[in-house]
């Protein structure tokens, strides 16, 4: 039989400032994942960039900005990912 691929492994600084970019910018996990790889791509840079299932993974075990409602009403959240993670991945042993 082949053997598995192993996914990259990510420091917790480049999560970190993954979450912090979805923080300050509100963002679901996707949209973090895309923002990411379109910046890296800007930059010329030919890095891995964390896929949205480790960015909510990794999420529930670092310290880091947590996206807080606007209060305004103008971002009610619908449709949003800021609920606790509850990605398939987590339910794997």
């Amino acid at each position: 039989m082949g053997r598995r691929a192993t996914q990259p492994d990510y420091s917790p600084l480049a999560i970190l400032t993954a979450l912090t970019l979805r923080a300050v910018f509100r963002l679901p996990f996707r949209q973090t994942e895309g923002l990411i790889g379109s910046v890296i791509r800007l930059l010329g840079l030919d890095l891995a960039v964390p896929d949205h299932t480790t960015l909510c993974r990794r999420a529930a075990t670092l310290e880091g900005p947590r996206p807080k409602p606007r209060g305004d009403g103008a971002d009610s959240g619908a449709g949003r990912d800021t609920a606790p993670c509850t990605c398939w991945s987590t339910a794997r042993a």
